[in-house]
């Protein structure tokens, strides 16, 4: 067994490749060993002539899917071969039309009794092998532009890390950690200010104050963190909430702020509000996901000086 076969799903796509590749190959001895000078990559372009007669280059990409560039790779080849012509539009000098050239025309009638034995050939493999592949790649074809594989593989691997993921309350222990990884986003798109200082060497204060931080850990490893800050009846502010930049774009910040939702309930929230900046726009684009939406009437003065944006979720109409 090759180790192609061994890797199973993870080396599909080479297979893939590697049959396609043998298949053009065994196309390029069928021609040759009949004496035909046509090459199976220009299938597509000399079919869809010889039904259409003559067609703009970005018209013949279009239908076939490939890229304009690809699809000129293809042209040229072909008119070096003497089997198309192009010229330019009488109406549109800005489109290059393309044509079967005589000898192009010629071979027509040598081709199609080719392409005939082929596709039996290849209806009759597929059934031997009771599968519908037009329909498999149809299928496939489809799931796969409705969901991309790399989104598909993203959002398994970030369930399967978060799986990984083990929620610490706070301890003098992890007070490092609270502070460092706070440190690492606020000085990597603003400066500390006073009131982020104050909170990070004071972290004891939130939980004397009713409030409570939470730690994201992987194994040993402490990889995200936020606080809940008890502000008045029944009202936390979500504040300082990071993730270490080696670990980002990995679902934890989602994980994290369904965490401080659930600790939030716990602690008797109706309300949670959050200071943010249009810089963060992941982190955005999360607490909006959750709900969150900008408070624009509320009249307080900001406790930062960096331009920042204030966010609330009703804890109780969302419940």
């Amino acid at each position: 067994m090759t180790l192609l076969k061994e890797l199973g799903y993870l080396a599909l796509a080479t297979r893939i490749r590697t049959l396609g590749d043998t298949m053009l190959a065994d196309g390029l001895q069928i021609y040759a060993g009949l004496g035909l000078n046509f090459q199976p990559r220009w299938f597509s372009v000399f079919y869809l002539l010889q039904e259409h007669h003559e067609l703009p280059v970005t018209e013949v990409a279009s239908r076939i899917g490939l890229s304009h560039p690809a699809i000129i790779k293809i042209i040229e080849s072909m008119e070096e071969a003497g089997l198309i012509e192009s010229g330019r539009n009488s109406r549109d000098a800005r489109k290059r039309m393309i044509t079967l050239s005589a000898k192009g025309e010629a071979l027509i009638p040598e081709l199609q009794p080719v392409w005939k034995a082929l596709e039996e050939e290849l209806k009759q493999l597929f059934a031997d092998l009771n599968i519908d592949i037009l329909g498999v790649l149809e299928s496939m074809e489809r799931m796969i532009q409705e969901k991309p594989i790399s989104k598909r593989v993203q959002e398994r691997y970030r369930r399967n890390f978060n799986l990984n993921i083990a929620f610490r309350p706070y301890s003098k222990e992890l007070a490092p950690a609270f502070k460092s990884l706070n440190e690492e986003w606020l000085t990597e798109y603003f400066t500390i200010e006073d009131e982020d200082r104050r909170m990070l060497d004071q972290p004891d204060q939130i939980l004397e104050e009713g409030g409570t931080i939470v730690f994201a850990c992987l194994g040993d490893e402490t990889v995200g963190t936020f606080a809940l800050m008890a502000l008045s009846d029944g009202v936390f502010e979500l504040a300082k909430m990071a993730v270490t930049r080696r670990h980002r774009n990995r679902g934890i910040g989602q994980l994290m702020l369904k965490k401080a939702l659930e600790e939030a309930q716990t602690l008797g929230a109706r309300s949670l509000i959050l200071h943010t900046s249009a810089k963060l726009e992941a982190a955005n684009h999360i607490y909006g996901k959750f709900g969150f939406v900008e408070d624009r009437l509320t009249a307080q003065p900001m406790k930062y000086l960096r331009p920042s944006r204030r966010f609330v979720l009703d804890l109780v109409r969302s419940s």
